[in-house]
């Protein structure tokens, strides 16, 4: 037994030796291989890609077959086989036009699964890069979901499943990038539309929480730096405050990204020394006094110097309870409240024609 063994590996030892020594170095086609079977041939094909750095040095082998030896078992294998080594090779497109070959011509064999997959396969391999055309992405999608429709019960189907949902990320993540982009430079409808599409198309993908957040946001953005209006006559007054030297600043629940541009809407930004929020307080609150403690203490004065323009309840009682004189605006936001707002401000006012001159 042992003896039988051994003889068969020389035998294929010998047999791939012959072919090498036709072919001169490494890779090289030798210049006829008719005098060879389809099997060595085939098998020489194999030994190069294994051993080759080049898996494209077995193409030529596996063409070899199909060309001498065509309608054979061996001719079907090799073009399977020319489909994977240019996988393999990362020439893409023409794994794909063997494996569509193959395809064509053998469609109930049963390595046709195979060759529907790595036909999907080499459209999948190339999508690793978002900032990259999505045309890619697209055609994999449609290819493995072939696959997954032709070849329900494979291991082909399984992993073309898989592969499918990680794409269909792929492109969630693309328009998640360029609805970024349109945020960065200022063009709000566009980068909502941008979100909008990931929520409405893309719901399965991990980006969709992310999708539905920032489509709150830059909707809000929009809204503050393009209809938000400042209340009756507050520019004429900041104006003159401004003009009389007072120290004026802002405190606000807004976050930055909604409060510039809203400000900036209105025409008040400059009026201002000091901007904070409830973000620069530690995310503390209105309920708190915090950020109006913060906005005194930018400005250098004490709280007793302070009076403070508010229409909501709860922050005119934190004002309040650190000694700051409170001047209520109506907002039809707090109608609710305006009785406890009237009983606990200092004033009251409608529009800023009302205001105080001397604070």
């Amino acid at each position: 037994m042992t003896g039988i063994r051994s003889g068969y590996l020389v035998a294929a030892v010998l047999s791939v030796g012959l072919l090498a020594g036709c072919g001169g170095r490494g890779g090289d086609v030798p210049e006829s291989l008719e005098n060879f079977t389809a099997e060595e041939i085939y098998k020489r094909g194999e030994y190069e890609l294994e051993n080759s750095s080049k898996p494209k040095d077995a193409v030529k082998y596996f063409t070899e077959v199909e060309r001498l030896y065509p309608y054979s078992d061996w001719a079907k294998r090799a073009l399977i086989m020319q489909a994977y080594s240019y996988h393999r090779a990362r020439d893409y497109e023409e794994a794909r036009a063997s494996a569509q070959r193959f395809i064509d011509t053998y469609p109930g064999d049963e390595d046709a699964a195979y060759a529907k997959y790595l036909l999907a396969l080499s459209y999948y391999d190339q999508i690793d890069e978002v900032g990259r055309d999505q045309g890619l992405t697209f055609q994999a999608l449609q290819s493995l979901r072939e696959v997954i429709e032709e070849y329900p019960n494979t291991e082909y189907a399984r992993s073309s499943i898989l592969k499918f949902d990680l794409a269909f990320d792929h492109l969630a993540a693309k328009e998640m990038e360029i609805g970024r982009y349109y945020l960065k430079r200022g063009h709000y409808t566009a980068a909502i539309n941008r979100f909008r599409v990931v929520v409405e198309d893309y719901q399965t993908t991990t980006h969709t929480p992310e999708a539905l957040m920032q489509e709150w946001d830059d909707m809000a953005r929009v809204a503050y730096s393009t209809v938000v209006e400042a209340k009756p006559h507050a520019v004429e007054y900041l104006s003159y405050l401004k003009r009389s030297g007072a120290k004026l600043a802002v405190a606000t629940s807004l976050p930055p990204a909604l409060r510039e541009p809203a400000m900036k809407h209105v025409g008040i930004f400059d009026y201002f020394d000091q901007i904070v929020s409830v973000d620069d307080a530690n995310d503390v609150g209105k309920d708190r006094p915090d950020v109006f403690l913060l906005a005194a203490g930018r400005l250098g004065v004490v709280p007793e110097q302070c009076t403070v323009f508010e229409d909501l309840l709860v922050a005119m009682r934190s004002a309040k309870s650190v000694g700051m004189r409170v001047w209520a605006i109506h907002d039809d936001s707090s109608d609710g409240d305006w009785p406890d707002i009237c009983g606990l401000a200092d004033g009251v006012l409608f529009d800023f024609s009302e205001a105080p001159r001397s604070l």
